[in-house]
């Protein structure tokens, strides 16, 4: 049975997301979750301090994976495109004894970063997908990929915004008038719009279970559980005249 063999880069990219050189980083890692705001981040070490912690706002980081299965032909492929959004140094006493772990998002925190200044109001028959355009235009230099089925969907009624909401939400809550899933980035950094699909219409990404030639989940399953400890209720019913109130007791002991 073949091994599969791979490793993890971590690249320096300039603002319009191209490559300047691999970063030396120690390790990291980049973690998803569809029901939070920004659905990816992650984290990552390096040895090296040419970049200070205000210049990281002229780059980006790029997260690769490399497959080196195959020695004679090693195959990459870029994990996402994100943001530093903080760092922490640290200096152990020597020239090369310095370090900096950086804290990331992917390119759709740049909305949640930026929030309007007084009411907006979107009209009805306002197309969702410019409107969309113009708010991530408006923000950094973002780009934004429809899929080819999209259509063009306006607005069949306003949608109005207070000072203070963040553009993220206006952006999600323009797509779900559309019928959009949420705005998210793919691999290359480029924010995503796409037709929202119930569960059972869309396609299977990944098949968790073993093959002849790889193995890419751990074998092992981890859970947690509560204990439930026995519990007493008791019930007071309330007096009546010279009635005193009925006690009732119940405990769960099994």
């Amino acid at each position: 049975m073949s091994v599969l063999v791979e490793d993890y880069e971590f690249w320096l990219l300039d603002l319009y997301l191209q490559p300047i050189r691999k970063l030396a980083a120690t390790g990291g890692r980049i973690t998803g979750n569809v029901n939070a705001q920004i659905r990816w981040s992650g984290e990552t070490t390096i040895t090296e301090t040419s970049i200070t912690s205000t210049a990281w706002n002229d780059y980006r980081i790029q997260v690769k994976r490399i497959d080196l299965t195959d020695p004679a032909s090693p195959m990459a492929s870029s994990l996402g495109v994100f943001a530093v959004t903080s760092t922490k140094n640290q200096d152990g006493g020597s020239e090369n004894d310095t370090t900096q772990q950086l804290q990331f998002y992917d390119l759709t925190s740049f909305l949640a970063d930026s929030a309007t200044a007084q009411t907006l109001t979107i009209p009805a028959g306002t197309d969702v997908i410019a409107q969309v355009q113009q708010l991530c235009s408006e923000v950094a230099a973002l780009q934004v990929i429809v899929d080819p089925d999209a259509g063009m969907e306006r607005l069949r009624s306003p949608l109005t915004f207070e000072p203070g909401t963040t553009r993220l939400k206006i952006v999600n809550e323009l797509l779900r008038a559309g019928g959009f899933f949420a705005i998210y980035t793919d691999s290359l950094g480029r924010l995503r719009c796409s037709k929202y699909a119930p569960p059972e219409r869309r396609p299977v990404v990944y098949a968790f279970k073993d093959n002849a030639l790889h193995k890419r989940h751990l074998p092992g399953l981890a859970w947690d559980e509560e204990i439930l400890r026995p519990n007493e209720v008791i019930c007071h019913s309330t007096s009546t005249g010279d009635k005193p109130g009925m006690i009732a007791i119940a405990r769960n002991e099994n």
